[in-house]
């Protein structure tokens, strides 16, 4: 009787100890998944896409705008293309003539104030020239021509710089082109996309006012200004030089360089 008493007190021991286990292991997902679903939590809730997350506490409204920002400032920078061009009857007094006039042209920009290392040969040809009169066409002579591109960082001399450079070598010299732009546009990219981003929002209340609903928070933001480049655009001129004259200074207005920044935006909204 007694052993029978024992028995059965054992089997319902068991059963409270599995019914406790169970029970803990409920508790145990419980706590866990309330834990996932507090902000900042790890784990799949944490990793959710943040525009998702902001769809979705807008009931799946949004707004999707761009907008465009200009800014502009004085150039700093002023980037000519010159040429010195000699003929002579063969190729080796043609390069001579040339290398010594180039020089010439080289060393009046160092007086002006030019460092060397804006000064940077960027074209050298050397052609025959051919007489046409005769029948075969004869070589008559050989062109060279030694192109220099010359960064003017003092715009306030930069005119007086050109002018001595072609008084320095006469009519051997040709401009061939000449444009100005900004050494640095960090600061007026920075201004524009600023700009960019004020009308955007402008954009995107609009439209949500117009939908009957109220801005809300900021899902994405986006620049989508396309890589800066050389923002100068050559201007091809051309420039008649005096047979090694007078130097005079050629006047020179460098007005305003713009940039331009673009962004795409994305607000959720909100009934209003």
């Amino acid at each position: 009787m007694a052993e029978s008493v024992l028995i059965r007190n054992r089997s319902i021991l068991r059963t409270a100890a599995i019914g406790c286990v169970a029970l803990l292991a409920i508790a145990s997902i419980a706590v866990g998944a309330a834990a996932l679903s507090r902000p900042g939590a790890k784990g799949p809730a944490a990793s959710r896409n943040a525009s998702t997350g902001c769809h979705a506490a807008s009931g799946g409204a949004s707004i999707t705008v761009h907008g465009t920002g200009i800014a502009s400032g004085p150039p700093d920078l002023l980037t000519i293309i010159m040429s010195v061009n000699t003929t002579a009857p063969s190729a080796s007094a043609a390069l001579a003539e040339n290398d010594s006039r180039a020089s010439l042209l080289i060393t009046s920009l160092g007086h002006d104030g030019v460092p060397s290392r804006d000064v940077q040969t960027t074209g050298l040809s050397i052609q025959p020239q051919y007489d046409y009169n005769n029948s075969p066409a004869t070589i008559s002579g050989f062109n060279v021509a030694h192109t220099l591109t010359i960064r003017l960082r003092n715009l306030s001399t930069a005119g007086t710089a050109i002018g001595t450079a072609a008084a320095s070598i006469g009519n051997s010299i040709s401009l061939e082109s000449m444009g100005f732009s900004l050494s640095n546009q960090n600061a007026i990219a920075s201004a524009a996309r600023q700009s960019a981003v004020r009308q955007a929002i402008s954009y995107a209340r609009a439209m949500a006012s117009a939908s009957g609903r109220k801005l809300g928070a900021m899902c994405s933001a986006t620049d989508v200004t396309p890589p800066a480049t050389n923002s100068w655009q050559p201007t091809f001129q051309a420039l008649n030089a005096p047979a090694r004259g007078a130097a005079t200074a050629v006047p020179l207005q460098g007005g305003t360089e713009r940039v331009t920044a673009t962004v795409t935006m994305t607000f959720a909204t909100r009934v209003a």
